[in-house]
């Protein structure tokens, strides 16, 4: 909050050379204070909402004009101290010299679900051993030069930090661990580069380089030597009395992107785009532990463990595209794109795994053990792509368009050996085409607006786990205006499968959504919306324990309901609206949200503001998510 609120000053510094001699100027700030009352599962509530106490920006604006070093000049913020997010922008410009914007973003995440990936909540353990508290910060600087020259100078920098604390666990010794600690990663990423207006050819040229680096620490938590297990091993009690992990890495990317678009003819456009990145990955991973452990795999009691791994990945890809665009006689016109696409992902690691004081079952000293995997793996994918677009003219209000398109696949998998623990080929040359059948229709008819459009891949065969024999999808949107009323709907459905054995990989799903806003009068307006959802997923997955086959399945079938009203005037200003999701999948839960704000103006661009919210979650299976949350926030508003 601090910081966000220094920052905010140095922006306000920065533009005041530019305030007295500024012809126009317009400040809007509303500042205010809110809290927050909360019955039921504060974790719940944290992880999807987290509005808190305290301070809350709603709004700064400050916009100037005709300054000493510049034409426009805007400074806006809204957010932090109660709310979970914040964010700031500045921009200046001055006509064919220069524009400039910072922007900066703050939020707040917090998961600590209850039931979700938590094993032990029947015997009630609350939240998930699985649980993060962080903050993201993110800072944006661009810079144009010479805007709508023929040669313009382009920069600029990104800053990104991600910050957080949590627990997870660890499963050592034939027992899991809960784990305390935190993880720490940045991003820095520069580009320059130069765009062209060349008349009838455009273009752009940018040279990026991106760095990431990250950290991760965790230790034994205070008080979790005895494990989730309590039960004996072997006769033996399983427990740790240290454990201690730190992972590093660092990624390197250097990436080149170009995009130019030439007017050929009056009837002829050609663009095109070219993307590089050649992305390098190193980590390393160190954990030590002692105790009183047992391994099945090796037969022994143990007292300590110590791991130690390298690890190197690269991943060169790039991707290029050509676009032609024709206007043809009596109105036709025709696109036909042509692209390829080339991934690489190779890797390596070293793993050292040492097993400390050993004993076997029948109690011989047996020392150390060290076991040693080295590792190779590699994907290339090589894509061509090829689609042709005809759209008609408009007979009376209706017009029509058809593609087809084809794509090209080339896989080469190498897998190691060691990695292998289900018996079959995995690795090999594998080839794969996707054609691709596309319709539409339009009409537009004065106050009514329909477009409708069907597309249908079909694939030759099955390469990786998640690629489909055959796509269908569905859309269709509906839009119309009578005097006050508009109404507007969209609908969507989609089917993919493959049915290939062991695998079994089927996807369905349908969407339809209504609204309906009126309009009375220029100050007061009311809408209302519903929609309905359903979705079905299912694949074959292999269990990690035992290796054994068994069926995932995930569906989701459920409503959304809107509805609100505003009005508008300059004695008062107020809107109010309702929000509600059910959902009776394999999930099931309800969520909604009402609101409520008004604001009255007083004398010398004073005016005062009051809102209030309430947020509602339940979950069908397992109440003890459950909360309602409550929120009131009162406003001091400036405006001049």
């Amino acid at each position: 909050m601090k910081k966000a609120f220094a920052f905010l000053a140095f922006l306000l510094l920065l533009a005041w050379p530019g305030l007295l001699p500024a012809q126009e100027q317009s400040t809007t700030l509303s500042l205010g204070y809110q809290w927050v009352t909360l019955s039921g599962s504060q974790e719940t509530y944290r992880s999807q909402v987290d509005e808190d106490d305290g301070l809350v920006l709603d709004q700064l604006h400050l916009n100037l004009t005709d300054g000493g070093w510049f034409d426009t000049l805007n400074l806006s913020a809204s957010g932090f101290g109660g709310s979970p997010t914040g964010s700031l922008r500045f921009t200046a410009a001055q006509r064919q010299a220069y524009r400039l914007s910072l922007n900066y973003h703050r939020g707040r995440r917090v998961s600590e679900l209850l039931d979700f990936a938590n094993p032990l909540a029947g015997a009630g353990v609350f939240p998930g051993q699985h649980t993060a508290h962080g903050v993201l910060d993110r800072f944006d600087l661009n810079v144009e030069l010479f805007p709508g020259k023929t040669i313009m100078p382009l920069f600029s920098y990104q800053y990104v930090r991600d910050r957080a604390e949590g627990t997870t666990t660890v499963h050592l010794g034939q027992d899991e661990f809960l784990l305390g600690g935190s993880t720490f990663y940045r991003t820095h990423e520069f580009q320059a580069g130069v765009g062209l207006h060349l008349g009838f050819l455009d273009a752009v040229v940018l040279q990026g380089w991106r760095n990431q680096d990250g950290k991760s620490r965790f230790a034994l938590f205070p008080g979790a030597g005895q494990g989730n297990n309590r039960r004996p091993v072997l006769d033996r009690d399983v427990t740790l009395s240290s454990f201690k992990r730190s992972n590093r890495y660092s990624t390197d990317a250097p990436y080149t992107t170009a995009v130019v678009s030439a007017r050929l003819a009056s009837f002829a456009r050609l663009s095109g785009r070219y993307v590089y990145q050649d992305t390098e990955t190193d980590s390393r991973l160190s954990e030590q532990a002692a105790g009183s452990l047992v391994s099945f795999k090796l037969q022994r009691f143990f007292q300590g463990f110590a791991e130690a791994a390298l690890g190197e990945a690269k991943a060169p890809n790039w991707r290029g595209e050509g676009k032609l665009e024709l206007t043809l006689p009596a109105g036709f016109a025709f696109t036909a794109t042509y692209g390829q696409r080339h991934r690489e992902l190779s890797g390596w690691s070293l793993l050292q795994d040492t097993y400390l004081g050993t004993i076997n079952f029948s109690g011989y000293q047996g020392g150390d053990v060290t076991k040693l995997l080295t590792a190779r793996t590699a994907l290339t994918r090589d894509e061509k792509e090829s689609v042709g677009t005809l759209v008609s003219p408009r007979f009376g209000p209706v017009s029509v368009w058809a593609s087809f398109g084809t794509t090209k696949q080339e896989f080469t998998i190498e897998p190691d050996a060691q990695e292998i623990v289900v018996p079959g080929n995995q690795g090999g040359y594998f080839e794969r085409e996707v054609d691709r059948l596309g319709a539409g229709l339009n009409v537009n008819a004065g106050p009514f607006l329909l477009s409708v459009d069907y597309r249908k891949d079909s694939a030759d065969r099955v390469v990786l786990r998640t690629d489909v024999l055959e796509s269908k999808k569905l859309r269709a949107r509906a839009q119309v205006k009578l005097g006050i009323f508009e109404l507007a709907a969209n609908a969507e459905k989609l089917d993919a499968n493959n049915d290939i054995p062991n695998n079994a990989y089927d996807v369905s799903g349908k969407d339809w959504t209504a609204e309906l806003r009126v309009n009375p009068t220029e100050a007061f307006s009311f809408w209302g919306a519903y929609g309905k959802f359903k979705t079905d997923t299912s694949i074959v997955i292999r269990r990690p324990e035992d290796f054994t086959l068994a069926s995932s399945l995930y569906s989701e079938d459920g409503s959304l309901k809107e509805g609100g009203l505003s009005y508008r005037s300059k004695a008062f200003v107020g809107e109010a609206g309702y929000w509600k999701l059910e959902n009776e999948g394999s999930r099931g839960l309800s969520y909604d949200r009402a609101f409520a704000r008004v604001e009255v103006p007083l004398e010398s661009g004073l005016g005062l503001g009051f809102e209030a919210a309430r947020y509602k979650y339940e979950q069908t299976a397992f109440t003890l998510a459950n909360y309602t949350a409550k929120r009131y926030l009162f406003l001091v508003r400036y405006q001049k």
